[in-house]
């Protein structure tokens, strides 16, 4: 008889994420109230930039699921306090009217349609964004959305904390 131990289970994907972590960008530590094992923190040099990531709520539009739980795992490694995933247009649209978020990460193609009106609306509603897309060189943004930051799919922790600092520091200037 096989048992599931949630516990274990828990413990093994998260040493498994932080091994992946530490190889991509730095090393980590978990650190808790009363110096108990707890939430995960950077440690290295690029730790001063990711606090300007801390307690920042993104929205995530992703319709793949596999890359949108990945995603969603390096937003909070980065410090996001809150990661809300749409996985379409229309759902994106709910959540943005509904809340208030500092960053957002948009998939160009979304179930078939492209994101850039919608991304348009993340820009009247003051909310920085970058897109990710999985078509490389073959993107070309025109008319508003000449010089929006463009990461390529898959792309690595690090290369996305660059996107979002970038994105964070074009609407600060």
């Amino acid at each position: 008889m096989l048992t599931h131990h949630p516990n274990r289970a828990i413990a093994h994907l998260r040493g498994k994420l932080v091994g992946r972590l530490a190889r991509h960008c730095g090393s980590f530590s978990q650190v808790g109230a009363s110096g108990k094992p707890g939430a995960l923190q950077f440690v290295g040099a690029a730790s001063t930039e990711i606090n300007r990531l801390a307690s920042t709520s993104i929205l995530l539009l992703e319709d793949s699921m596999i890359i949108a739980l990945e995603t969603e795992d390096m937003l909070y490694a980065l410090g996001a306090n809150r990661v809300t995933t749409a996985s379409t247009i229309a759902e994106a649209d709910a959540l943005l009217a509904a809340g208030r978020f500092d960053l957002a990460v948009l998939d160009i193609n979304v179930a078939g349609q492209v994101s850039f009106d919608f991304a348009q609306r993340v820009r009247k509603a003051g909310v920085p964004y970058i897109f990710a897309s999985g078509y490389g060189d073959q993107v070309a943004l025109d008319g508003e959305e000449t010089g929006t930051i463009v990461l390529q799919k898959p792309f690595e922790l690090e290369h996305l904390r660059q996107a979002l600092l970038m994105s964070l520091a074009t609407r600060l200037a």
